[in-house]
C-alpha cells in the first residue's frame, strides 16, 4: 500500500531581524491526518537544520541572503525527499506538499554478509564523518510526563557542542548558551528518585567521537545480525536495514534494534534500539529512599544527515518509561514517560576550542527557572517547538 504524507504550512513569514528568514509549519500524514514527528528540514549552507516535533510543528530559520540561491530539503526515512529554493516556501500556494513512500528494492544478504556490512560501516567512520575539530549548535530538550496528569517537568537549552575526532583524548565539550526549566511543583517532586543526571552528555553523543559499546569489535561478537529483504529510501539514497539482537538475554547492556547503512559509502545513517530487560534494570536501578522504581522500556534513536561532503549528527532522541512506587505508606504510584533529545541546528569546523573548562556544562540544575514555554525566548534560533500538550504545564503551574 502506498502511503503519503503532506506538509501543511501554517504560515510562512520573512524576518529581516539579524538577517534571518523564518518559516513555520506542520507536517501531517495525508491519509491518516496524524502529525509526523522527526521530519528533517535542512539547508547545506552553514549546516542549518531543524525538525518537526511530536505534534508535527517545526520552525526553520536561515540567512535571508541565501533565499534566492539555497535549497531547503524535507526528508524522512522511507519517503521521497522534497526540495525547494528557499524563497519558494513563502508561497502560500505550496501549503500542501505531498510526500509518497518510495518503493522498496529487494536485496538478498545472509547472516555473514550482515555482520561484515556492519563491521565495514564501523571501519569507514573516519571517511564518512568529520575527522577534524568542529562544533554543533543545537537544541536540548528534556521532559517528563506522569500518566493521567501530563507534563510535570521540562528542561530546555541552546547548546554549543565542540567535537574533537582527531584528538582521541579530548572528549566533547558542551556549553549552555541559554536555558530554561519549567516544572509543576507538587507533581515534579515525585520524580526525585530518578532523573537524567547527565542528560546533555547522553543526548549529544555522536558516532565520530564516541562509538556505542555494542558496535565495538568486541561488542559486535555478542550480537546476531540479519538484513531486511529490501532497501529503504532516504535523501535519494537507498539504505540497508540491519537488524541486531544479543546472542544471550543475559548480556549486560544488551539491546535490540536496527542500523540503517548507505551501501556505497558504508555510512551509518540511523541507529535505533531498545534495551533488553536486564540492560534497562542496570540503567534505571531500584530507586532511592522510600521510592521503588520499575523500568518499563528505554528506546534510543540517533539520526544523521548529509552535510556538504560528510555525515553529521542531526538528532538523538531517548525515551524512558518507568514506574515510581512509594514503598513507605503507598501514597502514590506514578507511571512516567521521559523524553530526552538533542537537535543539531548548525555545524561548522573550528581550529581550536572556544569553550573554557570553567564554562563546561556539568549539571542541568544550572538551567534558569521559567514560568512558560513561549517561543520568543529563543529569538531567531532554530529549536524543537513545544507541543500543545507541553505548553499546558504553564497553566497547571498557575492553578497549583
Amino acid at each position: 500500500m502506498r502511503i503519503s504524507f503532506l506538509i501543511s504550512f501554517l504560515f510562512s513569514v520573512s524576518s529581516m531581524a539579524q538577517g534571518l528568514s523564518t518559516i513555520k509549519g506542520r507536517v501531517i500524514d495525508s491519509e491518516t491526518g496524524l502529525p509526523m514527528a522527526g521530519v528533517i528540514i535542512d539547508m547545506q549552507y552553514g549546516g542549518y537544520a531543524s525538525t518537526s516535533n511530536s505534534a508535527g510543528h517545526y520552525i526553520f530559520n536561515f540567512p535571508t541572503i541565501v533565499e534566492d540561491s539555497e535549497t531547503v530539503a524535507f526528508s524522512a526515512i522511507g519517503y521521497e525527499s522534497q526540495y525547494f529554493v528557499a524563497y519558494e516556501l513563502f508561497d502560500t500556494t505550496k501549503s500542501e506538499i505531498k510526500f509518497k513512500k518510495a518503493a522498496p528494492l529487494d536485496v538478498k544478504l545472509g547472516l555473514s554478509e550482515a555482520r561484515n556490512l556492519v563491521q565495514s560501516a564501523v571501519d569507514s567512520i573516519k571517511n564518512n564523518y568529520r575527522n577534524t575539530s568542529f562544533f554543533q549548535n543545537g537544541f536540548y530538550q528534556e521532559a517528563a510526563q506522569i500518566e493521567g496528569i501530563g507534563y510535570v517537568e521540562i528542561k530546555e537549552a541552546m547548546l554549543r557542542v565542540e567535537r574533537f575526532p582527531d584528538q582521541k583524548k579530548q572528549p566533547d565539550k558542551i556549553k549552555s548558551i541559554k536555558s530554561r526549566w519549567v516544572d509543576w511543583p507538587g507533581q515534579s517532586n515525585k520524580l526525585e528518585a530518578w532523573r537524567f543526571l547527565n542528560g546533555p552528555a547522553v543526548a549529544c553523543r555522536s558516532i565520530e567521537t564516541e562509538l556505542p559499546d555494542f558496535m565495538t569489535k568486541r561488542g559486535l561478537k555478542s550480537y546476531t545480525f540479519t538484513v531486511d529483504s529490501f532497501l529503504v529510501n532516504y535523501k535519494d539514497k537507498r539504505l540497508y536495514v540491519v537488524n541486531f539482537e544479543p546472542k544471550s538475554a543475559n548480556l549486560s547492556g544488551g539491546r535490540s534494534g536496527k542500523i540503517f547503512i548507505e551501501p556505497t559509502q558504508k555510512a551509518i545513517v540511523r541507529i535505533e534500539y531498545e534495551l533488553t530487560k536486564k540492560g534497562l534494570n542496570a540503567v534505571v536501578g531500584n530507586g532511592m529512599g522510600g521510592i521503588k522504581l520499575k523500568g518499563e522500556s528505554l528506546k534510543f534513536i540517533s539520526q544523521y544527515r548529509w552535510d556538504k561532503d560528510k555525515w553529521i549528527l542531526h538528532e538523538n532522541k531517548m525515551t524512558v518509561d518507568l514506574t515510581y512506587i512509594d514503598k513507605l505508606d503507598n501514597r502514590f504510584e506514578a507511571t512516567t514517560h521521559w523524553e530526552l533529545s538533542f537537535l543539531s541546528t548548525e555545524s561548522r569546523e573550528i581550529s581550536s576550542s572556544m569553550i573554557e573548562e570553567t564554562g563546561v556544562l556539568l549539571n542541568t540544575d544550572e538551567f534558569r527557572r521559567a514560568n512558560g514555554l513561549g517561543m520568543s525566548y529563543w529569538g531567531n534560533k532554530n529549536h524543537l517547538m513545544a507541543s500543545p500538550e507541553m505548553e499546558k504545564i504553564a497553566e497547571n503551574r498557575r492553578r497549583r
